[in-house]
């Protein structure tokens, strides 16, 4: 039997839904993307992911607003980039309203993430945020035949005493 080597939508969502000591889930689909403004270019790390990206990662949107639920279910092409990133392509000007192209296919920037640094050598000032949606059907298309292939599940626990019995059930269940 050919099993799955890799992480799927589909586990993210069943983690969510089916491990009662977590609080929130984001699944993350990350690839480096030519990221475009007028005649400026630059490559970055595109970050497919959801709305709970924000609390899990604990990372919010310093101008404008992070992607919301209703950009994931529509698939929209809208970005919230990192404030390097954001600085590269516009300078001192601000980036919400305007539009950048990433891969060659036009997206509204909705915001500008507050500066975090680099966290195991992914500098996330340098990146942009998409909905995972709009990554899937439109950068990178179905990786997989059990779906959507994810780079990385951020998953955040109910409290602190409950992250051990998190990281058990969420391997159990990924065994299955």
């Amino acid at each position: 039997i050919n099993l799955p080597k890799t992480l799927v939508l589909e586990d993210a969502e069943a983690i969510a839904t089916q491990v009662p000591t977590v609080d929130k889930v984001a699944p993350q689909l990350q690839s480096r993307e030519l990221v475009t403004y007028r005649n400026k270019n630059t490559y970055s790390t595109l970050v497919g992911t959801t709305p709970e990206y924000t609390s899990v990662r604990n990372f919010d949107a310093d101008r404008g607003r992070f992607l919301n639920k209703l950009d994931l279910k529509r698939s929209d092409r809208v970005v919230t980039l990192g404030s390097d990133l954001a600085n590269r392509l516009f300078g001192n000007q601000n980036p919400v309203g305007k539009q950048v192209r990433i891969k060659n296919v036009a997206f509204s920037v909705i915001g500008v993430m507050e500066s975090k640094g680099s966290v195991l050598g992914t500098n996330y000032d340098d990146s942009a945020y998409i909905p995972v949606s709009t990554m899937a059907s439109r950068i990178i298309g179905k990786n997989s035949p059990y779906g959507v292939n994810l780079t990385f599940i951020s998953v955040s626990a109910k409290n602190d005493a409950s992250v051990e019995a998190a990281s058990f059930q969420i391997r159990n269940l990924l065994r299955l």
